[in-house]
């Protein structure tokens, strides 16, 4: 099964209330059994959140449905990630590898590349003189065509 890991944080609401919060760590384990999942692992942590948790879901909309029922009670917000094994990411960066060698050009439907780009491709915008310009270009956008004011 998948694993997640979800960082916890108290609410206002949750602090005040903090002396349920056993009793709300029982009934997340339920809930996540319920579901199908597992909450294996709890951690109280200190610095910007408050909890861990790891657990284990049957599929990304489990774990989303269980993210949303925990924080729809108002006593901690939840930020759930997917944890990949060492091995799901071996095979992952196998999968990839093959994918590299033997890819053509990716365009979208109107004929646009899907290639990454370079900065040279972006061509971000700068400020000279009050009109912009494009960092590998003369032309003033502001201007003529040939860049002229």
């Amino acid at each position: 099964m998948p694993t997640y890991l979800s960082l916890v944080s108290f609410t206002q609401q949750g602090y005040r209330n903090i002396k349920e919060s056993p009793a709300r760590l029982d009934a997340a384990r339920k809930a996540f059994k319920a579901m199908g999942g597992e909450l294996k692992h709890f951690y109280l942590t200190l610095g910007r959140y408050d909890i861990v948790l790891i657990g284990e879901h049957p599929n990304d909309e489990t774990a989303a449905k269980v993210a949303l029922a925990t924080g729809s009670l108002g006593n901690v917000r939840t930020e759930t990630l997917r944890a990949f094994t060492e091995e799901e990411y071996r095979k992952a960066d196998k999968i990839s590898a093959v994918n590299r060698c033997q890819s053509q050009p990716r365009h979208d439907i109107l004929g646009a590349s899907l290639e990454p780009m370079s900065l040279r491709d972006i061509a971000p915008i700068y400020e000279t003189r009050g009109s912009p310009t494009f960092l590998h270009g003369t032309s003033v956008l502001s201007g003529t065509p040939d860049g002229r004011q």
